[in-house]
């Protein structure tokens, strides 16, 4: 019998595994052949150590769950001070050598996979709701540390425009990364309620530490 350890890594490499088939193939053609194949063991190992195809998908959704929100628990309102180093925030890091960039960008590759899968799945699209409301939160957590004289429906609306370029972007790194973030940068302008703080973008950039 294997020791618990080697159960625990085995099991790790099994889900990382399946979550590159879900990156590459979707959620349904992520199979357990697929998946045996991409982490180099055999078939009946992947339901030895991890389970059949519902618990896959269920330790997946859990992941990725955990991970977006450890990401975004890592920038809390405050890290960045200025439109400008918020954009910074966003962009500098895509198509970076950074673990945290390959992170962010294989995980919005996953959920992609798994908005599709829920439109047939109702496991899967309560989760993919989870995952949406939390990283909205985050963008909102921000825009509203940014611009304090915006009202709410004013931040999520942009809010939400923001999401939908930055998922596009990151998901494909070789297009148009500066039109993205001077979409990003108009869209943010537009939370600017008073004269008087549209100087924020000639302010020297800093970011302060974000761990």
């Amino acid at each position: 019998m294997a020791r618990p350890s080697v159960n625990k890594t085995r099991k790790a490499q099994i889900l990382s595994a399946y979550e590159r088939c879900i990156a590459r193939y979707g959620v349904w053609g992520a199979t357990l052949e697929t998946i045996a194949k991409e982490a180099a063991i055999a078939r009946p190992l992947v339901r030895h150590h991890v389970g059949n195809h519902d618990v896959l998908l269920s330790s997946a959704l859990k992941r990725l769950l955990n991970r977006t929100q450890q990401t975004l628990d890592a920038y809390p309102a405050g890290c960045v001070t200025t439109a400008d180093d918020f954009i910074a925030l966003l962009f500098d890091t895509v198509g970076s050598q950074s673990a945290q960039s390959h992170m962010l960008q294989d995980d919005i590759w996953i959920a992609s996979a798994f908005v599709m899968a829920a439109q047939s799945r109702r496991h899967i699209r309560t989760h993919m709701q989870q995952w949406v409301a939390m990283v909205d939160r985050w963008f909102q957590m921000h825009l509203t540390f940014l611009f304090p004289e915006a009202d709410t429906l004013q931040i999520s609306i942009v809010a939400t425009g923001i999401i939908g370029i930055y998922f596009t972007v990151v998901g494909n790194t070789d297009t148009l990364p500066t039109h993205a973030q001077q979409a990003v940068a108009i869209l943010l302008q537009s939370l600017v309620a008073n004269p008087k703080l549209s100087h924020m973008h000639n302010k020297k950039r800093f970011i302060v530490s974000c761990k």
